[in-house]
């Protein structure tokens, strides 16, 4: 009975140093922007915040360039790369999100679901519930899976941004300068006639450029980490209901023991006496 009890004292403290490691020691290795896995992370999302902040002020000075020109011919085109560019502000907000969101990760896991992992253990040890193991089990995994969401969202976005990176350089140049004519029986309204024609006809393909680079854009920064995350759900799902049922089986075994060494007994006293 003593041996029990130190038995327990000693792995309560075992819970209780682990705890305190992870808040003091761990927490600063988790949150600290420079260690080696946040640090690739951030990188590629500045990467990304960069391209985006590019495409937008490229857009932005395309449709002041298209709407200079003379008559309305350029109107609609430089409107609705006025609108394109509100659309990457949607995209900036989520690469910012994501890239501190490794961080926030960091924080949760070092003060929240550690300690909540040893302070479950350590209520199981003492009161022999499963509901108290089953908890600890279940903090770990979310843990996990918060740990790792992030650096698999930059690999899965770096893949695609990588296939698609051809397309992200061709909306990030806008050649709407005017080119230099010489004087012919038309004047100067020609000129200007065939110059507008030559922006709007630039813009045009550059309006078709920068709709493919925002959607690639949409897909990396926001329906990628969607798809992560959904996943990763799944695959916690998955895992639970196993664990659970690990958990039945501990409960199930003893009594099974319990039953054979019972019916052992039963058979040794029917047996003859000789």
């Amino acid at each position: 009975m003593i041996e029990r009890f130190f038995k327990k004292v000693a792995l309560t403290g075992i819970c209780f140093l682990i705890a305190v490691l992870s808040i003091k020691v761990l927490s600063g290795v988790l949150t600290d922007p420079d260690m080696g896995l946040n640090k690739m992370c951030i990188e590629a999302y500045d990467n990304k915040i960069e391209t985006t902040m590019l495409l937008t002020g490229t857009a932005a000075g395309a449709s002041t360039v298209i709407s200079l020109l003379p008559g309305d011919v350029g109107t609609p085109i430089a409107t609705q790369l006025a609108d394109v560019s509100k659309y990457f502000l949607i995209v900036l907000s989520a690469l910012y999100f994501e890239k501190y969101f490794i961080v926030i990760a960091g924080f949760i896991v070092s003060y929240l679901t550690i300690p909540s992992v040893c302070l479950c253990v350590a209520l199981y040890v003492w009161k022999k519930k499963k509901k108290f193991l089953s908890f600890a089990v279940k903090s770990a995994l979310v843990g996990l899976v918060l740990a790792l969401i992030v650096p698999c969202t930059v690999i899965s976005s770096d893949l695609v941004a990588n296939a698609y990176n051809e397309t992200l350089e061709n909306a990030q140049e806008f050649e709407g300068n005017e080119k230099e004519k010489e004087d012919t029986d038309g004047g100067i309204l020609k000129q200007i006639k065939e110059t507008g024609s030559e922006v709007v006809d630039q813009a045009t393909d550059y309006l078709t450029s920068l709709l493919e680079a925002l959607a690639v854009m949409l897909v990396v920064s926001c329906l990628i980490p969607i798809l992560v995350l959904i996943i990763a759900i799944f695959i916690l799902k998955m895992l639970l209901p196993q664990t659970a049922a690990v958990m039945q089986i501990e409960n199930i075994l003893p009594n099974r023991n319990k039953r054979e060494a019972g019916e052992a007994a039963l058979e040794m006293k029917c047996e003859p006496e000789e």
